[in-house]
């Protein structure tokens, strides 16, 4: 009876597996004929060039390029309601503190930009408004795919 029962082979490592199966490669030279040189913002685009497409224009115009990386996130930030005004004053402080005191200071300016940043971060709502712009994006392309197939009349 013991001559019955079948040994089950042992079972191999994930790893020797991997291992059995997987080449090298020498790495692969690229073939650079061009120089790729796109260091301009969307706003300098846009001056520069009026053939945006769409939805360069609406994201352009709906988060504007403040020039600084903080201040460009706090439009994808999810600013919670509970301290949005303490925050707005803080910022608004800041930026008048940062101002040449030899100078007259705009602090309408600052407040309009401030708050204009700011409320497109409240609870999150610039990272949902370019999410849903990238989907209208992707469903006018789909749609057109579809159109393109004869999928759709």
């Amino acid at each position: 009876m013991a001559d019955d029962i079948q040994e089950t082979p042992e079972e191999e490592n994930p790893e020797d597996i991997f291992n059995q199966l997987a080449t090298e490669e020498p790495e692969r030279e690229l073939d650079v004929t061009e120089e790729i040189s796109h260091k301009k913002t969307l706003e300098e685009e846009e001056t520069e060039n009026r053939h945006l497409s769409d939805l360069q224009t609406v994201i352009l115009k709906r988060f504007p390029d403040y020039g600084n990386l903080v201040e460009n996130g706090l439009m994808m930030a999810r600013i919670s309601p509970d301290v949005f005004k303490a925050l707005l004053r803080l910022k608004i402080n800041a930026e008048v503190r940062k101002s040449n005191p030899y100078k007259p200071v705009d602090v309408t300016s600052i407040a309009l930009k401030s708050y204009t940043q700011m409320t497109i971060g409240l609870d999150g709502k610039g990272g949902i408004d370019l999410i849903e712009l990238a989907g209208v994006a992707n469903e006018k392309e789909i749609a057109q795919l579809s159109k393109n197939l004869g999928l759709v009349g």
